[in-house]
C-alpha cells in the first residue's frame, strides 16, 4: 500500500486530504507540526510527503532541507506563497513540486500519482511480502514480445545484430534474482499506453 505523510496545522485539510487519500486505497499518517514529522520520516518509510510550508514550531523549508540530508522522498509542498521567488527557493532545497492553497483534494490526488508515475515507482508494503510498481507511459510493448522479454539477448526488434546488445538480459537478471529469494516478476503492456513492470518479494 502507498504510504503519504500530510504535514498542515489546519485540521480541517488534514482530514479532507486523508479521507481522499484513503478512498484511494493508501496509507495516511499526518502532523500538525514540524517536530513531530522529522520523528515520523526519521521512523517510517514513506512514498509522498506532502508539507505545509506555514507550521508553528518550524517552516517547511526547514523540513525540507533536513529530510533531503537523510532522503530522497518525493515532497510536494502545500502553500499559500505566489511570488515566483519563493516557489523556486523550494525547488532548490529539494521540493518537487508545489500545490498552491486554496486547492481541490482532487487535484492534490492525481498530482501525487502523477509525481509517483514520473519517478517511476509505487510500492506497496505487504505484512508478508513488497510489490513494487514501476511504469511509463511511452509506446508500450508488443504483444507477441511480451512471453520473450525475461529471455537473454530477446530482439523485438530483428534488424539489430547481437554486437547491438539485447533487451532481455537486464530483465533475465532481475528474473533470476528475484526467483532466487521465492519472488515473481511479471510485466502488462498495452500499446501507446505505456508498461508496467510488477516485482513480487517475500519478507525475510
Amino acid at each position: 500500500m502507498t504510504r503519504v505523510l500530510l504535514v498542515d496545522d489546519e485540521p480541517s485539510i488534514l482530514e479532507v486530504l486523508t479521507a481522499y487519500f484513503e478512498k484511494e486505497n493508501w496509507d495516511v499518517d499526518s502532523s500538525m507540526n514540524g517536530k513531530e514529522a522529522l520523528a515520523m520520516i526519521e521512523t517510517h518509510r514513506y512514498d509522498i510527503i506532502l508539507l505545509d510550508l506555514m507550521l508553528p514550531d518550524m517552516t517547511g523549508e526547514e523540513i525540507c532541507q533536513r529530510t533531503r540530508e537523510t532522503s530522497d522522498v518525493p515532497i510536494i509542498m502545500l502553500t499559500a506563497k505566489s511570488q515566483e521567488e519563493d516557489l523556486i527557493h523550494g525547488i532548490v532545497i529539494g521540493a518537487d513540486d508545489y500545490i498552491k492553497k486554496p486547492f481541490s483534494p482532487k487535484e492534490v490526488v492525481i498530482r501525487s500519482k502523477a509525481l509517483l508515475r514520473r519517478i517511476g515507482m509505487m510500492t506497496q508494503s505487504q505484512t508478508d511480502a513488497v510489490r513494487s510498481f514501476i511504469e511509463d507511459e511511452g509506446q508500450g510493448i508488443k504483444e507477441e514480445d511480451l512471453a520473450h522479454l525475461f529471455e537473454r539477448f530477446y530482439r523485438g526488434d530483428k534488424s539489430r545484430d547481437r554486437k547491438t546488445g539485447g533487451i532481455g538480459i537486464g530483465l533475465s537478471i532481475v528474473k533470476a534474482l528475484v526467483d532466487a529469494h521465492g519472488g515473481d516478476v511479471s510485466i502488462e503492456s498495452e500499446r501507446e499506453k505505456g508498461t508496467k513492470v510488477t516485482i513480487f518479494l517475500p519478507k525475510a
